[in-house]
């Protein structure tokens, strides 16, 4: 009896072995250049933002066609829960990270500490002030906000003494105010007698947007066109007026959605959402998993704070829906 208990064991302790080997094999995944599988994790502004769900999936497609595995966390928007993301995924040693800054001031000390723990970190859209992130990838902004504002007044037909509502930059965010002096200084150069008003919502959702509008409109009834510098705002801003019945007023938005370029569609080319500034997700997503690529190859190392990859904005326009469609 003993020696079959013996035997018995024995057996289960080969079968356990075997297993924990099989197992200790199956954790590393191998790419086709052999090197051991890399996880690469994202983190956007807010996945209840309809760009940051563009980029995300964009950014999923490109890092698993490098063999890498993809991994992504939502901060929603609070720079706090960020840094904790960051945090944790320090503790975890992920391989490589890729974020946007929200709070840009702030930002450059947790890159430092990610850095420190030997992590390539590449900021895209908001960056970090400090330029300290291993690469960076942005479009101009400031001549995205040109760009909004020169949209305004054609859609106005260069009305000399138009009222123009603009959602107010949040110092916190470097992209808001890069757009938002674009496109005041555009204002001031070229129309100076053009009144625009400056003011932001407590609540940045679309909904908080939709109820910041409304507001404006019953403090400003004479407004002819509100820009916001993002998607979601200009959306919101859009669904504030019509349910005022502010059906003449011009919107300008930022991000050219699908769901934004759907609207104008919808409304044909005499809508009154007039124009958006379009940064495309899949272009940020390719550039900044391409750079993470040549940063593990020891082929790319950023020269400074000033070297940033940009790309140049493009203008959508409803009434031009055939070239974009």
């Amino acid at each position: 009896m003993k020696k079959l208990l013996t035997v018995f064991l024995v057996v289960v302790l080969i079968v356990v072995l075997c297993a924990c080997s099989n197992a200790s094999k199956n954790e590393t995944v191998t790419t086709t250049g052999g090197d051991s599988e890399k996880v690469i994790a994202v983190l956007p502004w807010d996945m209840a933002e309809e760009f940051a769900t563009a980029f995300i999936k964009a950014a999923e497609k490109e890092v698993e066609a490098k063999g890498w595995k993809f991994v992504t966390y939502d901060p929603q928007g609070d720079w706090n829960k960020c840094v904790q993301i960051l945090e944790d995924l320090i503790v975890q040693k992920v391989d490589g990270i890729i974020y946007t800054a929200i709070d840009a001031g702030a930002a450059g000390l947790m890159v430092d500490k990610v850095k420190e723990a030997n992590i390539p970190i590449i900021d895209y859209d908001a960056l970090a002030e400090k330029g300290n992130s291993d690469a960076s990838v942005a479009c101009d902004d400031y001549k995205g906000g040109v760009m909004a504002a020169e949209a305004v007044m054609e859609a106005l037909n260069g009305k000399e003494d138009a009222t123009v509502i603009i959602y107010e930059e949040d110092p916190a965010i470097a992209t808001s105010g890069k757009r938002n002096n674009g496109f005041t200084d555009y204002l001031d150069k070229n129309y100076p007698n053009v009144k625009y008003i400056k003011n932001r919502g407590l609540d940045n959702t679309r909904d908080g947007c939709r109820a910041w509008a409304v507001d404006m409109y019953t403090a400003y009834p004479e407004v002819d066109a509100i820009f916001a510098y993002w998607g979601d705002g200009a959306l919101g801003a859009w669904n504030g007026l019509q349910q005022v019945g502010a059906s003449e007023v011009y919107v300008v938005g930022y991000d050219a959605t699908d769901e934004q370029r759907q609207l104008m569609l919808d409304q044909g080319p005499d809508s009154k959402f007039f124009a958006s500034v379009a940064m495309y997700p899949e272009q940020f997503a390719e550039k900044t998993v391409e750079l993470m690529g040549l940063i593990f190859e020891g082929k790319y190392e950023r020269k400074g704070p000033e070297d940033i990859v940009v790309f140049e904005p493009e203008l959508i326009r409803a009434k031009d829906y055939k070239q974009w469609q």
